[in-house]
């Protein structure tokens, strides 16, 4: 079985490694939390910095260079709609900062956009033989900066390496990003029911993998019927979080009817 590296963690970890110890980025780090307390119940509200995600923080970089970009522009133009009511000496006081990091943003920024372009690439193209000069063409040489460079030699070699263990002809998926937004699908259809774990709706989620029309619907409809599909998901996955709960609601409340002289809980 051929077990391929995921690029998308990669490139988090190769940009972790390129900038993560950058300490103008960790400063950077430090700022914004403070930054987005400070002004999130005031006017400045909507210039608020991005949530941080500590889990998957290099996941995630793209909105928080995106934020930081548009803060930089604003600054440089006081005529600009999204300044309107508020005053050079506050949004300079909040958010002047952001200005003093422009060089390094210009670096930052053209290290996400190497990973994106690169995940983009993957993506769309799948990983084959040949796969890293192409994605190297991709890129290009539009790289200014020795760290974004450097995060491009690394994320075509490590595709480089990958496209060694396939067969002239070959091509496979290098993400998981299909899955993970499959699995994102899946949460919306269960709605609250997501917190309780799996449920029934499970038997669902191949369908969420292919495009549906109204005749393939149809067709479903009258080749499988209810009956089938809940014998199918009790064989398959037993009881349910969701199940049981219900279960255990339905035992009590009985236990209550039959009582007498004493409580259900006795």
């Amino acid at each position: 079985m051929l077990v391929l590296g995921d690029l998308k963690h990669h490139a988090a970890n190769a940009l972790k490694s390129v900038i993560g110890n950058d300490e103008r980025f960790k400063e950077v780090g430090g700022k914004l939390g403070s930054t987005r307390a400070a002004i999130q119940q005031t006017e400045l509200a909507h210039l608020a910095p991005p949530s941080a995600r500590p889990k998957a923080r290099f996941m995630n970089l793209a909105a928080t260079i995106r934020w930081m970009t548009m803060i930089v522009w604003l600054l440089r133009h006081p005529e600009a709609r999204g300044r309107a009511g508020i005053s050079d000496d506050r949004i300079q006081e909040k958010l002047g900062w952001v200005a003093e990091y422009a060089a390094d943003i210009e670096v930052w920024h053209e290290c996400q956009h190497v990973v994106s372009k690169s995940l983009t690439f993957i993506n769309e193209q799948y990983l084959f033989r040949g796969a890293s000069q192409a994605l190297g063409r991709a890129l290009g040489d539009s790289q200014k900066h020795e760290k974004s460079r450097e995060l491009a030699r690394r994320l075509i070699d490590f595709v480089h390496q990958a496209e060694q263990h396939l067969r002239e002809g070959e091509r496979l998926p290098m993400s998981t990003e299909i899955l993970e937004s499959t699995f994102g699908l899946y949460k919306q259809l269960e709605g609250q029911q997501a917190k309780s774990g799996f449920t029934g709706l499970l038997a669902c989620f191949p369908a969420l993998l292919k495009p549906s029309t109204p005749e393939s619907v149809t067709a479903a409809f009258r080749s499988v019927s209810s009956r089938d599909v809940k014998a199918w998901v009790q064989e398959r996955f037993g009881s349910t979080v969701t199940a049981r709960r219900q279960a255990a609601l339905a035992e009590h409340k009985a236990a209550q009817k039959r009582a007498t002289t004493q409580p259900a809980l006795a």
